[in-house]
């Protein structure tokens, strides 16, 4: 499988790198690994969101990966401090499903995988219990 670069996504100033990985010559998923350091300003954030936001806008399945620091969210209920609120309407409002569901630091998920497509959660899913397990014990 090919990868390349997301130029466009790349460009911007925030922490993070972006690909497309084809599956075959036409189909492929947006693939993003994402920082937001705990000390990131406004103009950093907001790099960021709009990175998430283009890439969602690209209309193919989408796969983000990263240490976030939102550890206000709470992933079950939906709900997060106003910080934290500001990114969680952000996945919401891009259809993605966040797949984490253990603790990654102390109490907290603050490490997310982030998905728009059922093919890549049954996958993805998967991977994780088996990294997260291997990390626990």
């Amino acid at each position: 499988m090919q990868s390349v670069e997301c130029e466009d996504l790349n460009s911007k100033y925030c922490e993070g790198i972006w690909c497309k990985k084809f599956i075959d010559k036409v189909n492929y998923v947006i693939v993003g690994v994402c920082y937001r350091s705990q000390v990131a300003d406004d103009h950093e954030i907001s790099q960021l969101f709009d990175c998430i936001n283009s890439a969602c806008n690209m209309n193919h399945p989408i796969l983000i990966m990263g240490d976030f620091n939102y550890p206000d969210i709470n992933w079950l209920s939906l709900t997060a401090d106003n910080k934290g609120n500001k990114f969680l309407k952000l996945i919401l409002d891009c259809y993605l499903e966040q797949q984490v569901h253990l603790p990654t630091r102390s109490n907290n998920i603050l490490d997310l995988v982030l998905t728009s497509e059922v093919a890549i959660k049954e996958n993805i899913v998967f991977y994780l219990q088996i990294a997260i397990q291997t990390i626990m014990y």
